[in-house]
């Protein structure tokens, strides 16, 4: 599963538009397979594969009606205080409030540099200020064996208000990793407990 698959599937099952969320996704070039040259040609078979996979989830995405990227302005559109950083998923939803999530799959990186990279974006978000009116709720999420396997070290992780989640392929089989002492399950989440 590709970095913007993890995050339709999150978005399919923790935050869907239909039951009130109203979501912003970011996924960058290299998500989606348009960044850098790929001389070789594994690589450019798999730039390939990304590219299709790609244009099947922007589809469903928009069918969702998922805000694709544009996050400052979305934010402006719906009057809540950006963070300082393009969060990959930012949801909102007047009864559950707000959820920031960072969504990392496997790929041909490292997966504990993709998992470290997450982790510190997700403690940034955080520590940064939120309107009073929405009760937060931090996650790192990870498709693949080899992420998971990375965000299950991260025991510290539980002394602060971040989840860690386990998507797999089929949704029965999704798992909280990390549940922090301190924090509330979302109730999006609820399911898993």
């Amino acid at each position: 599963m590709f970095q913007p698959r993890a995050k339709l599937e999150f978005v399919r099952r923790y935050c869907p538009p239909k039951e009130g969320w109203h979501v912003c996704v970011d996924i960058d070039g290299s998500e989606k397979g348009t960044a850098g040259k790929r001389t070789k040609e594994r690589s450019q078979k798999r730039g390939l594969e990304m590219r299709s996979d790609w244009s099947e989830v922007e589809k469903k995405m928009r069918q969702l009606k998922v805000q694709i990227g544009n996050y400052p302005r979305w934010c402006n559109e719906l009057n809540v205080r950006a963070f300082g950083h393009r969060p990959d998923i930012a949801a909102y939803h007047n009864d559950y409030g707000c959820l920031i999530a960072e969504v990392e799959a496997e790929s041909t990186g490292q997966p504990e540099d993709k998992v470290y990279k997450a982790v510190g974006q997700i403690i940034l978000a955080a520590s940064l200020p939120i309107d009073k009116r929405w009760k937060p709720h931090f996650l790192v999420a990870v498709h693949g064996p080899k992420m998971v396997s990375v965000l299950r070290r991260m025991t510290k992780l539980t002394k602060v208000p971040i989840f860690g989640l386990s998507i797999a392929t089929d949704k029965t089989e999704d798992q909280i990793v990390i549940r922090p002492t301190s924090a509330s399950v979302p109730r999006s989440l609820a399911a898993l407990f």
